[in-house]
């Protein structure tokens, strides 16, 4: 099974894995690639849930063909960005372990602000991990690594189980495309294992909205190329394009690191435009900014 983030519109967030996987037990991968590891997990764990979050539809729809050739049933797929998924569908407590093979290092400069495993991730991945859970990492990126370490000496909720904070990983079967390509070319592998020592408490970044009406407005002046901000939600529009009797514009909602577009399509009633758009997205406080702006205007 693969979801979208549009398909949990109507559904009471957090989600409870359990309707959608018959288990009392779960785990998270995050970047799975094309499925390698989590199918290997799933097939020896039949016991377990497997839950994945991958961005790519292109390393999902590889990952589901050997899900099916191995008629897994303890395996699901969701097409997120991970600290989006966190924040929004995962209930506390939800996890045994969390696990991170190679994530993107993002190793230039003025990329680092990209990186998954700060302190923030940390901290919200903990609330997901149940008492005693683990995360566990592994990367080839020397550089990562100290980062990694650097910015788990700010998580009291999170304690490395090695005495130096990674250990050399040994060979053991349970490979990456990238970990058998490295171990290949003789790159030295780390592995980093977290333990939960306490819960913190958090507060969501992401606050979904019930869809709102959207009102018809008389002017459509200055509705083109505008930018609001609130705090961690932005909206953004497009460019305003006459279709016939109809206008559409391009509207990019931004609340947090989750970002969503979708087409405003204002249909002419006499002396007025009304709005229909797309319902088929996560109505967040973002939209709300839209149904302000749009008030200007009427």
């Amino acid at each position: 099974m693969t979801f979208l983030l549009k398909d949990f519109a109507n559904e009471s967030l957090p989600i409870n894995l359990e309707n959608y996987i018959k288990r009392k037990i779960f785990d998270c991968e995050i970047g799975f690639g094309n499925g390698r590891t989590i199918v290997q997990e799933g097939k020896k764990h039949q016991e377990r849930g497997f839950c994945g979050i991958e961005y790519s539809i292109t390393s999902i729809k590889r990952a589901e063909k050997k899900v099916k050739r191995e008629k897994l049933e303890n395996v699901l797929f969701i097409k997120s960005e991970a600290s989006v998924a966190f924040d929004l569908l995962f209930k506390e407590r939800q996890f045994n372990r969390i696990l991170i093979r190679f994530p993107d290092p993002w190793p230039k400069k003025r990329h680092i602000k990209n990186r998954l495993l700060t302190r923030d991730f940390f901290t919200l991945a903990a609330n997901k991990l149940k008492d005693n859970g683990e995360i566990y990492i592994i990367t080839d990126d020397s550089g990562y690594r100290d980062f990694i370490l650097e910015e788990l000496r700010v998580v009291p909720h999170l304690m490395p189980v090695f005495s130096d904070g990674y250990r050399i990983k040994e060979p053991d079967g349970m490979y990456t495309r990238y970990e058998e390509k490295w171990r290949k070319m003789g790159r030295e592998i780390y592995e980093i294992r977290l333990k939960k020592s306490e819960h913190p408490e958090t507060n969501p970044h992401i606050i979904i909205t019930r869809y709102s009406h959207l009102p018809a407005i008389k002017k459509l002046e200055g509705i083109s190329y505008k930018t609001i901000k609130d705090g961690n939600v932005i909206l953004r529009t497009g460019r305003l394009n006459k279709i016939g009797e109809k206008r559409e514009i391009w509207i990019y909602l931004i609340d947090w690191h989750l970002f969503q577009k979708t087409k405003l399509i204002l249909r002419k009633d006499g002396n007025r435009f009304i709005p229909e758009y797309d319902k088929d997205f996560l109505p967040a406080r973002s939209f709300e900014l839209l149904r302000n702006l749009m008030e200007t205007f009427q």
